[in-house]
């Protein structure tokens, strides 16, 4: 039996956060849409859900700051908040996943969550990145 799994692209507390083509999902035809360069009529990221907690932060697609192709998202808060964009696909129980990544983070605080890949639905996740940090590579096995 198939069973949905929440992606949990990014995790933001404060700052500005670039992500660019989640290869390791992406290579196995599980992701969609990982390096962000299929766009909606509304100019945003098909088969992602953008969400956060506190009003105020930016979520959106940028060229200035790309590592491969066209886009990558950029995510930005001022303030503390959980920022995420998120897809559902569908996974095969007892299998192991690599969600994999790349992350670039500006004026991201020490202290708190930082920038990570999250699985929804428990509390696994990458390293995080804080502080500042050109393309890094990221990724979370489950």
């Amino acid at each position: 039996m198939i069973k949905p799994l929440r992606l949990l692209l990014a995790l933001l507390i404060v700052g500005s956060l670039t992500l660019n083509a989640a290869a390791g999902a992406m290579a196995s035809g599980i992701l969609l849409n990982g390096g962000f360069e299929e766009l909606d009529p509304s100019a945003k990221a098909e088969s992602w859900f953008m969400d956060f907690w506190n009003t105020g932060s930016k979520l959106a697609l940028t060229d200035q700051k790309v590592r491969t192709g066209n886009y990558a998202a950029f995510l930005q808060s001022n303030k503390a908040n959980d920022i995420r964009l998120i897809q559902t696909v569908p996974v095969e129980p007892d299998t192991v996943y690599r969600f994999s990544g790349w992350v670039a983070t500006e004026k991201v605080p020490q202290g708190g969550v930082g920038a990570s890949l999250c699985v929804l639905g428990g509390f696994v996740h990458s390293g995080e990145l804080t502080g500042d940090n050109d393309w890094t590579p990221v990724e979370v096995v489950f």
